[in-house]
């Protein structure tokens, strides 16, 4: 996953008018190269995150149920179609396998601690990788 990192690009992703679903795309573009098939699939997360937003917002003048075909009150499939695209965004997501910023800054102190010269061989203990990534964290503020 580290080759995968890249310096990120200047960002514009904090403009008012960009879609969540552009600025995530935005975000992964500039953090993380891609190949063809990992492009097809952020892809299809950012349409389906356009999918989702226009169905929240048809669904918030939308009734909780509805008539079903014999006239009984039956749940509103809307909200069922909302459950699914959000799990498929879940699982689009998990395919791809991009860390979070935490785990990428876990990975960094772990990665950190192991090359602190005062420290053992191996894999360091999680104190060590705590201690790194707080002094990170500090170091940013």
């Amino acid at each position: 996953m580290a080759e995968r990192f890249v310096e990120p690009l200047p960002d514009w992703s904090d403009r008012p008018d960009m879609p969540p679903a552009a600025r995530w795309l935005h975000d992964v573009s500039r953090t993380w190269r891609l190949d063809d098939a990992e492009w097809q699939v952020a892809m299809h997360i950012a349409t389906a995150e356009l999918e989702l937003s226009a169905l929240l917002a048809a669904a918030e003048d939308a009734p909780a149920s509805v008539r079903g075909s014999k006239g009984q009150p039956v749940a509103n499939p809307l909200f069922a179609e909302i459950r699914a695209h959000r799990k498929s965004i879940a699982d689009l997501r998990k395919q791809l396998d991009l860390p979070s910023e935490t785990e990428e800054s876990m990975r960094m102190a772990k990665l950190e601690a192991a090359l602190d010269g005062g420290l053992k061989r191996g894999r360091p203990s999680r104190f060590e990788a705590q201690r790194v990534h707080n002094d990170m964290l500090r170091a940013e503020r």
